[in-house]
């Protein structure tokens, strides 16, 4: 499911979230995550807004529109991934409540992190 902001008919952001649940090999392992709990993991795949209108907290405001369509479709966790180096977008998961799976290290190493959120 993609969710749009608009401003004056202009795209401006995006939040695009599938609810097909993830493979074992899509988390980290300390997840521990069972077959049935995985597969009702919703993933929110892309985001982005607009340099133009960040600040704003869409960020935070799209999420938490998508983990309600997660639980409205029976989904009991949301997972992300954020580039290490995203200071901002891993600080509103963070401050949204999710956890990182997989924090880095390095800080000068650019990589993925995995963060998770239980909406139950």
């Amino acid at each position: 499911m993609c969710y749009g902001v608009f401003n004056d008919g202009q795209l401006f952001g995006y939040y695009l979230v599938h609810f097909e649940g993830v493979q074992p090999n899509m988390l980290p392992r300390k997840a521990q995550l069972d077959t049935a709990a995985l597969a009702k993991c919703a993933v929110i795949s892309s985001f982005l807004i607009h340099p133009d209108f960040r600040g704003r907290s869409l960020q935070k405001k799209l999420t938490e529109k998508a983990e309600i369509e997660a639980i409205n479709r029976g989904f009991l966790h949301m997972v992300v991934n954020v580039r290490s180096d995203n200071k901002f977008s891993k600080g509103n998961f963070e401050d949204s409540g999710y956890i990182n799976l997989n924090p880095s290290k390095n800080s000068t190493r650019r990589r993925i992190e995995t963060y998770i959120k239980s909406l139950i």
